[in-house]
């Protein structure tokens, strides 16, 4: 069986989610590529691309039409049409008029979309579901109701907390935005969900955690992955099908943000995938720490979470070492491969973050190695 070719954009390669969609890749025979290779493809060839900037896409997509190529652009789907382009992407748009449904249920009567980056067109297909419903159901054009992503994420959320009386509700670009607002609002008097309830985009294992609980939309990268290996296939076996475009639905998960209400007419499932711009995370230092302890929390290795809790408990580091029976070598490794997610250079320095977000006086969940799991503080 030949291999399955995909260009991936840097970015990308840097999230959760993609790892999440590299478990079916390696399972598959699908061959990471550089742009450079297009051309060395045969016409007619079937060709991943994953991304989610414009640049990257509109690049990939250019050199597939100069050489002739079918590419499957996964995850992202653009405005402008081509004969040439399929798409396998996630009905972002139908989701954030669902979350703006769901906050008119629950009586709220001016919403506000936080953290939109302009130049990635994930956010775009939010941003155009925020306006179309908003008008729709509200019936006002809510263009100074979208706060997007200035030069930081804190910057961006003091634009919305200047005008925050206003509001009653807002959509998060993504979960790691919802966490950095609750904890903003929280140091000015405000109550969630009490004065304020809050949505998020990805369903993060840290959002699960964090206190409040994040209700939020989820997204099954893994089911993506396996329609684009599908249609691949589906297309290399038919030359003379030039396109052919798969959208999978998702669903709004309620949690303590919303005080757990639930819509009538959306099921939630909860696929524990999570979703986020990467543009704009990777370069906010404080979204890019959050975003590393949700990796920690989200890998099926859980000592790097054990570890963690030993920091977040002011343990030393032979203390660690001694409770999860590793070598002072090994945490020292581990420890270092820590400093780099969660972008902290010290033990303390990673002590603070932690006790910033979790809650040390909050209900505990016995964990293995008579550890105690804390809840996350808002």
């Amino acid at each position: 069986m030949s291999k399955i070719p995909i260009i991936v954009e840097d970015n990308f390669k840097q999230t959760i989610w993609y790892n999440q969609m590299l478990k079916i890749f390696s399972k598959k025979n699908v061959q990471p590529i550089l742009k450079s290779s297009i051309k060395t493809l045969k016409k007619d060839s079937v060709i991943l691309i994953i991304g989610v900037s414009n640049i990257f896409i509109n690049e990939c997509i250019q050199l597939c039409k100069t050489n002739s190529i079918r590419c499957i652009v996964v995850g992202a789907n653009l405005t402008e049409t081509n004969s040439f382009v399929s798409y396998v992407t996630i009905n972002r748009k139908a989701t954030t008029s669902n979350i703006v449904s769901y906050f008119k249920q629950l009586n709220a009567k001016r919403i506000a979309l936080l953290g939109i980056n302009t130049g990635s067109i994930v956010d775009y297909e939010k941003k155009q579901g925020f306006t179309d419903s908003v008008n729709t159901l509200y019936g006002y054009n809510p263009e100074e109701d979208i706060y997007n992503y200035t030069t930081s994420a804190q910057e961006t959320i003091n634009n919305l907390l200047k005008r925050i009386d206003k509001y009653d509700a807002v959509i998060c670009a993504n979960d790691y935005f919802a966490i950095k607002l609750i904890l903003s609002a929280k140091k000015i008097g405000i109550n969630i969900p009490d004065d304020l309830m809050i949505a998020g985009y990805g369903n993060s294992s840290i959002g699960k955690l964090f206190k409040p609980s994040i209700t939020s939309a989820s997204f099954d990268y893994k089911k993506t992955a396996l329609h684009a290996i599908k249609l691949f296939y589906f297309l290399t076996q038919n030359p003379e099908i030039s396109n052919c475009n798969i959208c999978i639905d998702c669903n709004v998960i309620p949690r303590e943000t919303t005080n757990f209400f639930t819509p009538n007419t959306t099921v939630s499932f909860d696929l524990g995938i999570v979703e986020h711009d990467s543009q704009s995370i990777i370069n906010d230092i404080p979204l890019k720490q959050i975003l590393g302890l949700d990796e920690i929390l989200n890998s099926t290795d859980k000592i790097n979470s054990q570890i963690l809790l030993g920091i977040h408990q002011n343990l030393t580091l032979s203390e660690i070492s001694e409770k999860l029976y590793i070598s002072a070598t090994a945490l020292r490794y581990r420890m270092k491969k820590i400093y780099q997610l969660t972008n902290t250079h010290s033990k303390q320095e990673l002590y603070q973050l932690l006790i910033n977000i979790f809650d040390r006086t909050g209900d505990i969940i016995g964990t293995d190695n008579n550890y105690q799991q804390p809840n996350i503080n808002a």
